[in-house]
């Protein structure tokens, strides 16, 4: 069994569900004070750590805040195994609560979490996702001016877990394009 095929796809997942962005309006209900969408671009580095096994984590990410509908859409192109991964987090502001779903090509998640701090300026948050194959995941994720730091446990359905952190580095427009092309050409040569 090769674990990072299915480890790395929820290793991203609600990673980046929060916004150090502190501008963002926080007014939902009339829609006339709302922000327009804005995307931030990350660098992810990391370990996952199955048994006696290390896997290091690469890839390039991006984040869609939408104040319209209170979410946000993450892409991750994993830059190792050529696959591409989104999740959509639909948040409720009055709460502070959110639900997560995530797409890969081989499986599927749901979340289920809790913000710590104000809206769209979160600065620490907690999640629980269900995946098939009966895997769980628990997140606990920091942010600050340096980027986004997030730790995983994750168990399979047969007892055994594994560890993870990623470390996101916040990047320019451009310097995430290259890093698109850099997972492309990993694509075109695996086809």
């Amino acid at each position: 069994m090769n674990p990072t095929r299915y480890l790395l796809p929820i290793a991203c997942l609600l990673t980046m569900a929060c916004s150090g962005d502190e501008e963002t309006p926080k007014d939902t209900d009339t829609g006339s004070n709302l922000a327009p969408d804005s995307t931030e671009y990350y660098d992810v580095t990391g370990e996952m750590n199955y048994g006696i096994q290390t896997f290091d984590v690469r890839m390039a990410a991006s984040r869609t805040i939408q104040p319209a509908t209170s979410s946000i859409l993450e892409v991750f192109h994993d830059l190792q195994q050529g696959d591409t991964t989104e999740a959509i987090i639909n948040i409720d502001l009055e709460t502070n609560a959110f639900t997560g779903s995530l797409e890969h090509p081989e499986m599927t998640c749901d979340s289920i979490g809790q913000f710590e701090g104000e809206a769209w300026a979160w600065h620490a948050w907690e999640s629980t996702s269900t995946c098939t194959g009966g895997i769980t995941i628990v997140s606990v994720d920091t942010m600050d001016e340096n980027g986004i730091i997030a730790d995983k446990v994750g168990t399979f359905a047969d007892g055994t877990n594994f560890t993870q952190r990623e470390i996101l580095t916040p990047i320019t427009e451009t310097e995430w394009q290259a890093l698109v092309a850099e997972f492309e050409a990993l694509t075109d040569a695996a086809e």
